[in-house]
């Protein structure tokens, strides 16, 4: 029993110091703007631009991307979803590590099959996800990012209205949790060096668990081999007696 508990604190430790130092390698990653302490994000249920019922729970899993904007802006949100598509490039060429949702703002327009032909343009997320939905529901998924999106009358569109509209990019975690955003000042070489750092702080934090539950079986492995030695010595013992 005493060398069980050994082994015990030993893994215990083990863990706590594998803890410490993936907290101090993402220190050192770069400026991290907020932490997933933020109360950001939430629950929701739209309808993606294949006509599909899609809801925040098919993000999680892997760490995501959330992006407020309709497909009739003219500029800022076609060169936001570019910027994160050529960041993206960069950090998950095959597409395999980050999901990415375009959320439109304005869903009177942005019907499924608009948003279907907008999001699988060439120069935008690799499979990006559209989502639309009744005003309503749009307008409280924006509130829980703590976005904004203000319908502002416009002579010069066709539809006589345009927005103004937050255009962050909000990078989550792969439990839903807020870690940071990224404005049209950070570059694309700066996004996809910090969606690297936490693809990374995700891929080592694996490795290290598997590491101590190698150990942890080996330390096992060496006190059952030494609780069959201490039975086969009494076991000798006893006929010696």
């Amino acid at each position: 029993m005493r060398f069980l508990s050994i082994i015990l604190i030993t893994v215990t430790l083990m863990l706590g110091s594998i803890a410490h130092a993936q907290t101090e390698r993402v220190g050192q990653s770069g400026p991290i703007k907020s932490t997933g302490t933020a109360d950001i994000g939430g629950a929701f249920e739209l309808t993606d631009h294949n006509g599909e019922r899609f809801t925040h729970e098919d993000l999680k899993g892997k760490p995501h991307l959330v992006y407020f904007g309709f497909t009739y802006c003219p500029d800022v949100c076609p060169v936001d979803m570019q910027r994160l598509g050529a960041a993206l490039a960069k950090a998950d060429p095959e597409g395999e590590v980050f999901r990415s949702v375009f959320i439109t703002i304005d869903p009177e327009r942005d019907t499924v099959e608009q948003l279907s032909q907008y999001v699988t343009s060439n120069s935008f997320p690799k499979n990006l996800r559209g989502l639309t939905g009744p005003q309503a529901d749009i307008d409280r998924v924006v509130r829980a990012y703590k976005g904004f999106a203000q319908k502002m009358a416009d002579d010069t569109n066709s539809a006589g209205y345009t927005f103004n509209h937050t255009n962050q990019i909000y990078l989550m975690d792969r439990n839903g949790d807020y870690v940071e955003s990224f404005t049209s000042r950070e570059s694309v070489d700066f996004i996809a060096e910090r969606l690297e750092a936490h693809a990374s702080q995700g891929s080592n934090l694996k490795k290290y668990i598997f590491i101590a539950c190698l150990v942890f079986l080996s330390l096992v492995f060496l006190l059952i081999g030494r609780m069959g030695k201490n039975a086969l010595k009494a076991g000798d013992d006893e006929g010696a007696a």
